[in-house]
């Protein structure tokens, strides 16, 4: 073999090497994860495949609106039986919620907003369908959805809006579901690795009024962008949408 080839695999190999054992668990195992977990979130999407991972099958069912502001963020409890199906695995939509800005970026451009579905399956495995916010035209079925839960956004942390109205989050999901899929970590202690990442390639349009509001109430609630340990090659295989 040539000497270069040689070089290449080299290098490869180190950059591609098995990072070392984490450190046993502590009683602050949660903290020692953030920090020094291998498969942490959220990463920049330049070196995932566009389109990996599992097709996306949304399932998802309206529901009336449980509005919470926690002190981290806004989140919408899903109460209805909305399910995301993987590999025809169900996982069960708990709830959504907002980022400012976005934690994923793509290419190194990031977006004002990101609003991240997390489900979880019956064995308590977590998927999260991450959508990028950019400003835009809100129309159909979308405006109706963004203003529904945008007017009902509680401003004091520990207050609950219960709305009568209903909403299907499908609204929120883009018509195109092409997407970026890595494993990962939650992006908000105990940072928890192992989940299931598919960040759609397609981002949602929404008003520059509906995204100021958001940030009036956090501007900046965004893990930075973590640096992943495994191979950019190896992180993920084409697959249809």
């Amino acid at each position: 073999m040539a000497p270069r080839v040689w070089l290449i695999l080299a290098a490869w190999a180190s950059a591609c090497a098995k990072p070392a054992a984490p450190a046993a668990p502590t009683a602050d195992a949660g903290r020692d994860m953030c920090a020094e977990g291998h498969l942490q979130s959220p990463i920049d999407l330049h070196a995932v495949a566009r389109r990996g991972g599992a097709k996306l099958g949304f399932d998802y069912r309206p529901d009336r609106l449980e509005i919470a502001n926690n002190g981290r963020t806004v989140e919408i409890e899903h109460h209805a039986e909305s399910r995301l199906w993987l590999d025809h695995r169900p996982f069960k939509l708990v709830q959504y919620h907002v980022h400012s800005p976005s934690e994923h970026t793509v290419e190194g451009q990031g977006f004002p907003l990101e609003i991240h579905f997390v489900h979880r399956d019956a064995d308590g495995r977590l998927a999260v369908v991450g959508v990028l916010v950019r400003e835009g035209v809100e129309e159909g079925r979308e405006e109706l959805a963004v203003r529904s839960v945008w007017s009902h956004l509680p401003r004091q942390v520990g207050q609950v809006e219960q709305v009568e109205a209903e909403v299907d989050p499908l609204d929120l999901i883009p018509p195109d579901h092409a997407h970026f899929f890595y494993k990962g970590s939650l992006t908000t202690p105990p940072c928890t690795e192992g989940v299931l990442w598919h960040v759609l390639a397609t981002p949602l349009p929404m008003s520059a009024e509906h995204v100021a509001a958001f940030r009036e109430l956090y501007s900046d609630n965004a893990r930075p962008v973590q640096r992943p340990d495994w191979c950019p090659l190896k992180a993920a295989a084409l697959a249809p949408p």
